[in-house]
């Protein structure tokens, strides 16, 4: 009787257990389906926003993305781009005369009004866009205005047509040529009553002064001066650097952290400041400047989202492309700037195949191009095959002279490009031009706007007599240089 006892009172224990466990688990189950209700809930799609909201967020984003991204969605969203109250940015890159007409026809003149930021890097574009003044004087609510690569000639027109700009509070001009006039130009700007921002970026000498030993001792003192309490007690913090260059030994003093800065320069440090806090990776950064290959190697810093790279003696003793990606993340990078005095094809071939993202490629100097003789068996190379097959260079920017051969050369190797820039001596002119401008298949396909540097013959023959004999549709105009007797030639296909 005692074991039956027992064995009745372990059963009703164990069923007590179960029906606690499946007490718990329906509790468990209960409490997860309310959980996921409530994610449910808490989720916000981008369509239940209110209009106004919507609104506001298309006001931050680019015309093209916009259009892109919503046209096609609903009619909801298709009257709110058309929404007159909505106000739209433009930015306009290379693009071809023909798509560029297309494109202005059925997406800028339909929405003049409602423009509140204009950029435009293509000196036709902007004449077509801001003259005559009627045209401009529709632009009623733009603020801010920025133009690249405009001939000097045409900015007397465009600052008339600025002045009926009611709104005008930002404005940005690099001219790619040489203005004479710099006062008149600086008037002109002046005379903008409603501006609060503006910059101008002009073709300049500079003047740089050498830095004593004595200077830099006394940089060395201001940066201990920065050292004490009162500084360390608010989280301020300095740093100095010393650099040594063509134009003379600079001094750069600057805020450590937080580190806002947008561009960085590697270089040598005067002294090594050990109470400053070293923050190791920087987000703030989207352009470094790697001229310094000791730097470099000494670099304990990651710059997280820097875009912009511009080398300068880089394939030194001191390091290689692989010691850049410890630093920074090459496959991310958009813009290179090469200026290695060390480097040759090959190295540009390996750094191209290390930034698959690569958009924008400046070249200026002329030790890439040791060995000519080669260029044939280069091309012939697998490296330089798989590049030329990968990359996805628009924008190539070259600051040396170059032979026909040579254009052929780069222009096999960035077969994508939309925008070239070149220097080509009065030798070359005709048969470079014959050949970026001919019908044929061995031009870049993709090439629609031409800018031809540093020439030194006045061109307008050579480009008549051309264009009359390839029977070519090509807008061009010819500026000026620090030299009266050299000219850039600007053709927009």
């Amino acid at each position: 009787m005692e074991q039956i006892h027992s064995i009745s009172s372990n059963m009703q224990q164990i069923k007590r257990e179960r029906q606690d466990n499946d007490t718990d688990d329906d509790g468990a189950k209960k409490f997860k389906i309310e959980s996921n209700s409530l994610s449910r809930q808490s989720i916000t799609y981008f369509e239940n926003l209110s209009n106004e909201t919507i609104l506001e967020i298309f006001e931050l984003l680019d015309f093209d993305h916009l259009y892109k991204a919503f046209s096609n969605l609903n009619i909801r969203f298709q009257n709110l781009l058309a929404d007159s109250h909505c106000s739209v940015s433009f930015s306009l890159s290379w693009m071809s005369k023909l798509n560029f007409q297309r494109y202005y026809t059925e997406n800028i003149q339909p929405n003049q009004h409602r423009i509140k930021s204009l950029s435009l890097s293509n000196t036709f574009m902007i004449n077509h866009i801001l003259t005559p003044i009627y045209n401009a004087s529709k632009l009623i609510r733009l603020q801010t205005l920025f133009m690249t690569n405009i001939f000097s000639k045409y900015l007397d027109e465009i600052f008339q047509s600025l002045s009926t700009l009611p709104v005008l509070s930002a404005l940005i001009i690099v001219p790619v040529d040489y203005v004479k006039d710099k006062a008149k130009l600086y008037c002109q700007i002046l005379r903008l009553s409603g501006l609060r921002y503006c910059r101008i970026q002009l073709s300049a000498c500079n003047i740089s002064k050498q830095l004593s030993i004595t200077s830099i001792s006394k940089w060395k003192s201001l940066c201990r001066a920065f050292q004490s309490s009162f500084y360390f007690d608010r989280q301020w913090f300095f740093d100095c650097q010393y650099r040594v260059n063509s134009n003379g030994n600079c001094i750069f003093f600057y805020s450590t952290n937080p580190y806002r800065r947008k561009k960085y320069a590697l270089y040598t440090k005067i002294e090594k400041l050990s109470s400053t806090p070293q923050t190791p990776f920087i987000d703030s950064v989207t352009s470094v400047d790697a001229s310094d290959g000791e730097a470099i190697t000494h670099c304990s810093n990651y710059f997280l989202n820097v875009m912009k790279l511009i080398t300068s003696s880089l394939y030194s003793r001191y390091c290689r492309w692989n010691t850049l990606n410890r630093i920074l993340p090459l496959q991310q990078l958009t813009q290179v700037i090469f200026d290695s005095s060390d480097c040759n094809l090959a190295s540009l071939t390996e750094l191209l195949n290390l930034t698959p993202n690569l958009d924008t490629l400046v070249i200026t100097s002329s030790d890439i191009l040791n060995g000519r003789e080669k260029y044939v068996l280069f091309k012939k190379n697998k490296a330089f095959q798989l590049v030329s097959n990968a990359n996805h260079i628009k924008t190539l920017i070259i600051h040396i002279y170059l032979t026909l051969e040579e254009v052929i050369l780069f222009t096999d190797l960035c077969p994508r490009v939309e925008h070239l820039t070149i220097w080509i001596s009065q030798n070359y002119l005709q048969s470079v031009l014959q050949f970026l401008l001919s019908k044929n298949n061995t031009k870049p396909r993709y090439l629609n706007s031409l800018l031809i540097d540093r020439t030194s013959e006045i061109p307008n023959k050579i480009m008549e007599t051309l264009i009359e004999s390839e029977n070519l549709q090509v807008d061009y105009t010819i500026g000026n240089d620090t030299d009266e007797h050299l000219r850039k030639i600007y053709l927009w296909l």
